[in-house]
């Protein structure tokens, strides 16, 4: 066996993660791969898509005994590969354009990029199929509030 067959018999699949922002709802996906070609395939085509926020390609690793440290099993996880910002997340001073140069899809990534969680909602975004768990906690808190203000009357 090859040294390298050795090193890629525990690699399950390969994964890319990705969120996209359209009319500011913003949704998360995922897609699973065996081979990287067809994984990075995917993903280069998602860096051409300008509606997509940010992408993310990882190796998924199963578990590995030669990995073992001071008596605990590695159980698996999940190692980076390559990653992708959309450049109108990036501000001038970074390589990026000027405000006033972005088009309104690219204002919203910016807009949205700037946001603190919890504040999201409260600038338009929404994330309609629920995928965006950050938009979707913040939404059951203010509903939870209310319900506790109700309560308090």
């Amino acid at each position: 066996m090859k040294l390298l067959d050795i090193l890629l018999e525990n690699t399950i699949e390969y994964r890319v993660k990705f969120t996209t922002i359209i009319d500011r709802d913003v949704s998360q996906g995922s897609a699973s791969y065996k081979n990287l070609d067809d994984a990075k395939k995917f993903f280069d085509g998602l860096k051409r898509d300008p509606e997509v926020y940010r992408a993310e390609l990882e190796k998924v690793l199963g578990t590995d005994s030669s990995r073992d440290m001071a008596g605990a099993s590695f159980m698996g996880g999940t190692e980076g590969i390559e990653r992708y910002s959309n450049p109108a997340t990036k501000g001038k001073d970074q390589g990026g354009k000027d405000i006033k140069d972005l088009t309104p899809a690219e204002f919203d990534m910016r807009l949205f990029a700037n946001s603190r969680l919890g504040t999201m909602g409260k600038r338009g975004f929404t994330s309609k199929d629920g995928t965006y768990k950050y938009l979707e906690e913040a939404k059951l808190k203010k509903q939870a509030a209310v319900e506790f203000m109700k309560t308090k009357q």
